[in-house]
C-alpha cells in the first residue's frame, strides 16, 4: 500500500520511525557530532549541498559536517513511504516557531532491522542569493571573489564582569574559531579594541550566505545572547589569507 500525506508549507506530524529521523539529525547537528549525523545515512548516501559538489559515503560525509554545530530546527511538509523505500520533504528554521529560512528533501531506505537511513540529503536556503558584481576583475587588475563579513556587536545578554559562565563562553567562542578556521572557512577574525557596541569579525570565503549564518548561529557566544551577529556579503580581491604563526627558534 501507498502511504503519503502532503501539506503546503505547514508542517505535519510524522510516524514515529520517521520523526526519529529529523530528531536524531536535530541532536547531532546541534553538537556538531560528525560521526553522528554519518551513522544517520547509508553507509552509501549522499549529501547534495547547496553550491557544492555532492558528497558521497559515511566516511566522507563524517568529514563534511566535522565542524561547529548549532541551532536547528526540522519540520516535515510532506512524506511518502512504499516497501523500505521513502521520502520527507520539509523546511528548517533556527528556532522553534520562527519563519522557516531553508527546505530539504531526505531520500530513504530501511535496512533490514527496520530503521530508515538517508540514502540523499539535499538542502538550499529560502533567501535569494545576493547578486554578484557584473565583473571579477577589480583596481589594478586584481582577481575579486565574494566573501561573508560578519561584524559581531554585544548581544543582549552582554555584560562587562567575569564569572565562570562568562569565562567558559568565551572559551566556547574561541574554540569555535579555531574549529571554522581548521576547516578553511573562517579565514580571518579578531576584536576591535577600542571597547565599543562593536566587537569584533569574522571573515568567511567559499561559502552560501546560509552557510555563513550557520556558522554564525552556531558561536557559543552568540547562542548565549553575549554576541549578535550582522553578516554582509562582500567583494575584495581573491586569496586574502593570513600566515600560520612561525614556528618557535631552537
Amino acid at each position: 500500500m501507498f502511504v503519503a500525506a502532503f501539506a503546503l508549507a505547514a508542517a505535519i506530524t510524522l510516524p514515529p520511525e520517521l520523526s526519529r529521523v529529523l530528531t536524531d539529525y536535530e541532536a547531532a547537528w546541534r553538537k556538531g557530532d560528525g560521526a553522528a549525523l554519518a551513522s544517520l545515512f547509508d553507509e552509501d548516501g549522499y549529501v547534495l549541498p547547496n553550491g557544492a559538489p555532492p558528497v558521497r559515503g559515511r566516511a566522507a560525509i563524517q568529514q563534511y559536517y566535522k565542524g561547529p554545530g548549532g541551532a536547528l530546527v526540522l519540520h516535515a511538509y510532506a512524506y511518502s513511504t512504499e516497501g523500505p523505500v521513502g521520502y520527507i520533504i520539509g523546511g528548517f528554521s533556527r528556532q522553534e516557531g520562527s519563519p522557516d529560512v531553508g527546505k530539504f528533501t531526505l531520500t530513504l531506505r530501511k535496512n533490514t532491522t527496520g530503521q530508515w537511513l538517508i540514502v540523499s540529503d539535499m538542502d538550499n536556503g529560502n533567501r535569494r542569493p545576493d547578486s554578484p558584481p557584473a565583473t571579477t576583475a577589480g583596481p589594478g587588475g586584481y582577481e575579486m571573489a565574494h566573501y561573508f563579513l560578519a561584524f559581531l556587536y554585544r548581544g543582549p545578554n552582554w555584560t562587562p564582569q567575569e564569572t565562570e559562565e562568562t569565562k567558559r563562553i568565551q572559551e566556547g567562542h574561541m574554540a569555535n574559531i579555531r574549529k571554522m578556521a581548521e576547516s578553511g572557512k573562517l579565514i580571518v577574525a579578531g576584536p576591535f579594541l577600542d571597547d565599543g557596541d562593536l566587537r569584533g569579525i569574522f571573515l568567511f570565503q567559499n561559502v552560501s550566505r546560509e552557510e555563513a549564518e550557520q556558522l554564525c548561529a552556531a558561536d557559543p557566544a552568540v547562542q548565549a545572547g553575549r554576541l549578535r551577529i550582522e553578516l554582509h556579503p562582500w567583494f575584495a580581491a581573491k586569496g586574502i589569507k593570513v600566515d600560520p604563526p612561525k614556528p618557535p627558534s631552537p
